[in-house]
């Protein structure tokens, strides 16, 4: 995953100068920086093993819950620390998951406080109808939300948990 952080961070830097924070490892954080220049790109070191270890033990029993022998749930459950963290910092944020690269300049302004992209592989209501990986967040309450939903509703990892963000948000 460092590597697809690097190359998502390159291609970040390619088109666009705004803040971009990280949730990593200690690792992760000396691979990028020993590969490039990081102006403007803050470390948040959160996910370390014995971090990801207390998620997991705090909260075993909605992860026990969850059909899901793929992805490390620890891990996912990061991904709204990286929301949370831009969040503390900045009015807004772009989220990407690490295996995106962008390939031009993003153009779009978004009026709303939650945008979304469609879920296209595999696109099904029980995977999720929205690409997790990819969303725009302007309301500071969102990851509470997405991390409730994750933990007491979703069936499918964070990804099915998008079904439910029509219930509270216009998207």
């Amino acid at each position: 995953i460092a590597k697809e952080a690097l190359l998502l961070i390159y291609s970040i830097r390619c088109y666009h100068r705004e803040p971009i924070y990280v949730i990593c490892d200690n690792e992760t954080e000396d691979y990028i920086k020993s590969r490039m220049v990081c102006c403007n790109v803050f470390f948040e070191c959160s996910a370390t093993k014995d971090n990801l270890q207390k998620i997991a033990k705090e909260n075993k029993q909605a992860f026990s819950k969850l059909d899901i022998t793929v992805h490390r749930l620890d891990c996912i459950y990061q991904k709204m620390r990286a929301i949370e963290y831009a969040l503390e910092n900045e009015s807004n944020t772009l989220f990407l998951d690490s295996d995106i690269i962008l390939v031009g300049k993003i153009t779009e302004t978004f009026h709303k406080k939650l945008v979304m992209s469609p879920h296209y592989w595999g696109a099904h209501k029980e995977y999720g109808i929205y690409n997790a990986g990819y969303l725009f967040c302007a309301d500071k309450e969102f990851v509470p939300y997405w991390r409730d939903l994750y933990l007491n509703k979703s069936a499918f990892c964070e990804q099915e948990a998008t079904n439910y963000f029509t219930e509270k948000y216009d998207i």
